[in-house]
């Protein structure tokens, strides 16, 4: 009873207050007063929430300026205060007394026919209490003013006012009184009891207040099937203490559902809808999945977090994160596993949300891809037991032939008692690209299951060394593709066939030609290889011309050759230098490619020495086997250097130069060899 004492009596001193302030500071812009709801003075009291509307008539305001902005004051003075603060557009006067109504050039108003309806949003920073709305036209210092007051009172929202369970949320208030405070609670639809969230929540200066918190997680789900997308309302409610003023706002918590499942076979969800709890995608939209095959999930209104998902309540078979609208995605393998129906759960914290999924029996090559004459192994699941030791599944290849259609049967198989099968083969004689791999049962029940396998084309050269001095070269290419685009054919980076004569494969990707070693720069390792020829059509963004196939050989020189026989030559002198005789004091040791032999000096005549050892007596011409070895090491020496002083020469000229060098550096270790082998003397039998 006080407080509304208090409360009329606040009104009834604004309201004589208003009517003093009327006559005494008249709006000198203006002859008349703005009106509140209404075109005939007065103007009831008006009470409204911020962020409510507020209609105003301004027929009787003479205007002295083309623009009019509009603000909320404490006080009924016909003149701007400090304090007063300003809200909504510039509005143009001509606009405002038009015999029409503009709904577009002004945001949030309706303006024409001498009124402006809009709101008085929540963006200002008021607190609860009588307010004066003035209209300055920027002419005079003077305003045209209400000729009531309007009472504005709190407001709430919550924001966002829509999400999954737990989405992060803001209880606002506006326009309390100030440093007031409010209780806050909710409560959900159907149920009559009111969940307290916080009392006391006390509202800043300006009469507002920000409050944190989850949404309740109502643990909601669609049920079975495509379903629309349905909301339960949670009703949050504020009570200001000190007025009792009750308000309330709504937030629309979502029930979860799937938006896509896509394994072998797809399911997309209609705009508006979603896939429920419990929903059988095998039996509402024929989807299967594969074994080791992925499967990609798309969720909606689950509760923002981790999500994890489990193959039949108990393989995890990965995880993602719903965000703070509650959607996620996930791309999982599924497990090796039976044919037959299967349950996938996604567990997000607070619900199991659960849906079937049919395992299709499956074909895996491995690898995926190779070259022709690759080794494959075939990994079948999901087929019928075999009930005997006889082959029960049949491998097929599709079309080995690029101009017919020819199929070809790569392996047998037997199949276990869980119907899983390996079995092996290679990759037949065929062109490049992707193809059709197909497994088939013909016993107890036909079942089939097809996989693709993309053939890489390759090359080689044979013979895989050449001499640089005319050697036919073959080159030898498959699985290389036959359609009407060319291939570009390269010899160390330089085009020779391709772009006006058209080297091109046969039906079963197999090319073969032939060129010329010679006229190559050097010795090593060169290249030929393919590339993909253009179209007359421009390519797509970012296209690249790839090599397709390479192959490596090795150009081999001449001198090469005989600087390789050099070597040999060289490795000869060293296990001749082996063949020595070494004397100290009258200790003599004989290294021949036979034997070492140990003696004692006999006799010495000149360089001639007579050993005497345990196989015989042994005459060494010392000087001779010295002066005969170190010849023979300058002769090589002499010879390696003509080899390389003749790479500058002409030809003939430095191959018989080379040619006498080493012939003089045979002839020596000829010798040398003749003097250590005839200077050992065998005893007489």
């Amino acid at each position: 009873m006080n407080r509304k004492f208090a409360e009329g009596s606040v009104l009834l001193v604004a309201l004589l207050v208003s009517s003093t302030l009327v006559i005494v500071f008249p709006a000198s812009a203006s002859t008349g007063n703005i009106l509140i709801g209404t075109a005939t003075p007065p103007s009831p009291a008006v009470s409204v929430r911020i962020g409510d509307n507020v209609s105003l008539y301004f027929g009787s305001v003479t205007w002295s300026g083309g623009l009019l902005e509009l603000y909320l004051s404490t006080n009924g003075y016909a003149a701007l205060s400090k304090d007063d603060v300003p809200y909504g557009p510039v509005f143009s006067v001509a606009s405002i007394k038009v015999d029409a109504t503009d709904t577009t050039t002004y945001p949030g108003y309706n303006v024409g026919r001498d009124w402006i309806n809009g709101t008085i949003p929540t963006a200002l920073e008021i607190p609860r209490g009588v307010y004066y709305v003035k209209a300055f036209d920027g002419s005079t210092s003077t305003v045209a003013v209400t000729d009531n007051y309007i009472t504005i009172k709190a407001s709430f929202e919550v924001s966002p006012n829509y999400g999954p369970g737990q989405a992060l949320i803001e209880l606002k208030g506006y326009a309390l009184p100030t440093k007031g405070y409010a209780n806050l609670s909710y409560q959900v639809q159907g149920m009559l009891e009111w969940v307290k969230v916080e009392d006391l929540v006390q509202a800043d200066a300006t009469g507002r207040f920000v409050y944190l918190m989850l949404a309740p997680d109502l643990g909601l789900a669609l049920p079975s099937g495509e379903r629309n997308e349905t909301y339960t309302p949670i009703t949050f409610r504020m009570i200001v203490n000190s007025t009792g003023q009750n308000e309330v706002a709504a937030f629309k918590e979502y029930s979860r559902g799937l938006k896509l499942v896509e394994g072998k076979t797809k399911a997309t969800a209609t705009d508006g809808t979603l896939y429920g709890n419990l929903t059988d995608f095998y039996s509402l939209t024929g989807l299967c999945v594969e074994v080791e095959g992925s499967l990609s999930v798309k969720g909606k209104w689950f509760h923002p977090g981790p999500v994890t998902v489990l193959w039949d309540d108990g393989t995890l078979m990965g995880s993602s994160t719903s965000d703070k609208e509650g959607s996620f995605e996930v791309k999982v393998k599924v497990p090796v596993t039976s044919k037959g129906m299967h349950y996938v759960v996604i567990d997000d914290t607070k619900v199991r949300f659960v849906f079937g999924v049919y395992v299709a029996p499956t074909l895996i090559p491995v690898p995926h891809e190779g070259p022709v004459g690759a080794s494959v192994i075939a990994c079948g699941y999901g087929f019928p037991a075999s009930d005997s030791t006889i082959y029960n599944v049949t491998v097929w290849w599709e079309s080995i032939d690029y101009c017919e259609s020819k199929d070809k049967l790569v392996t047998w198989a037997l199949t276990d008692a869980d119907g899983r099968f390996e079995a092996s083969f290679e990759v037949p004689h065929t062109y490049s690209g992707p193809h059709n791999v197909t497994a088939v049962t013909e016993n107890a029940e036909l079942t089939n299951a097809t996989t693709l396998f993309t053939v890489t084309p390759s090359l080689w050269v044979d013979p895989s060394t050449g001499h640089n001095n005319g050697t036919i070269m073959n080159v030898h290419g498959a699985g290389l593709d036959p359609s009407d685009t060319p291939y570009l054919w390269y010899l160390d980076n330089t085009l020779f066939a391709g772009k006006d004569e058209v080297l091109h494969p046969d039906c079963r990707g197999d090319i073969h030609f032939q060129f010329v070693c010679a006229g190559f720069c050097c010795s090593g390792m060169h290249t030929v290889f393919a590339i993909k020829g253009g179209t007359q059509q421009p390519q797509a963004a970012n296209y690249t011309y790839g090599v397709e196939a390479f192959a490596t050989f090795t150009v081999v020189r001449e001198e090469t050759t005989i600087l390789d026989e050099i070597r040999d030559i060289k490795a000869d002198i060293g296990d001749i230098r082996q063949d020595v005789v070494t004397i100290e004091e009258d200790t003599v040791t004989i290294k021949s490619g036979m034997q070492t032999l140990d003696g004692r000096t006999a006799t010495m005549e000149g360089d001639v020495i007579s050993i005497k050892t345990d196989l015989g007596t042994v005459k060494v011409d010392i000087a001779a086997a010295k002066t005969a070895t170190t010849a023979a090491a300058s002769a090589a020496s002499d010879a390696k250097a003509a080899a390389e002083a003749a790479r500058s020469e002409a030809a003939g000229v430095w191959f018989l130069s080379l040619v006498a060098a080493i012939s003089s550096a045979a002839t020596l270790i000829i010798t040398v060899i003749v003097i250590v082998r005839e200077t050992f003397a065998y005893p007489a039998e």
